[in-house]
């Protein structure tokens, strides 16, 4: 039987948009990788208010939002009280 802990994560799913691709758990929506205007090649991770992240190689960028969703998750897990039965 698996822990709560080494579930997180299980369902996350990459799907692509127009332009790039967006991580999702379920219909939750955790973060987007997109293509850098300038440098072909490149990405960045759009962050919070519609910033960008730094340049990285795709799979850096990839990367860079399954660990935020991961943490996400954890931190949800951590800190939600469970209902007894």
């Amino acid at each position: 039987m698996h822990t709560p802990t080494e579930l997180i994560g299980a369902s996350l799913k990459w799907k692509p948009t127009a332009t790039g691709w967006r991580l999702f758990d379920g219909q939750r929506r955790f973060g987007d990788v997109v293509p850098d205007k300038k440098y072909p090649g490149m990405w960045r991770c759009v962050l919070s208010g519609g910033r960008l992240s730094d340049m990285a190689n795709l799979s850096w960028a990839l990367n860079a939002v399954l660990e935020a969703a991961t943490r996400e998750l954890i931190y949800e897990a951590a800190t939600t009280p469970r209902i007894a039965q």
